[in-house]
């Protein structure tokens, strides 16, 4: 269920999840900036895949059990350290 994804795509997806509506409270540019820097460590230099899970609220309820603001989930693979690094936005 894991796509090829480009590590901006994979950014620019929790950059927006971060700034959803629902999330309380509403995250700061300096959360922002910190999320930022987790990422870069995690996603640049390396091939990313995105969790592509169907978009329904019975296997959102059902099978992973989300909050009311989504849920996305990526692997980094960098083969070359020999290292996997796992990105995960959820509010449950």
């Amino acid at each position: 269920m894991f796509r090829p994804i480009s590590a901006d795509a994979a950014r620019r997806t929790i950059h927006a999840w971060l700034d959803d509506e629902m999330l309380e409270p509403p995250q700061s540019a300096r959360t922002h900036e910190r999320i930022d820097r987790l990422l870069q460590r995690a996603l640049d230099s390396v091939v990313v895949y995105g969790l592509d899970a169907p978009d329904d609220d019975a296997y959102r309820s059902n099978w992973i059990g989300v909050g009311s603001t989504g849920f996305h989930e990526f692997v980094a693979i960098d083969r070359e350290h020999s290292a996997m690094h796992l990105v995960v936005a959820s509010d449950d």
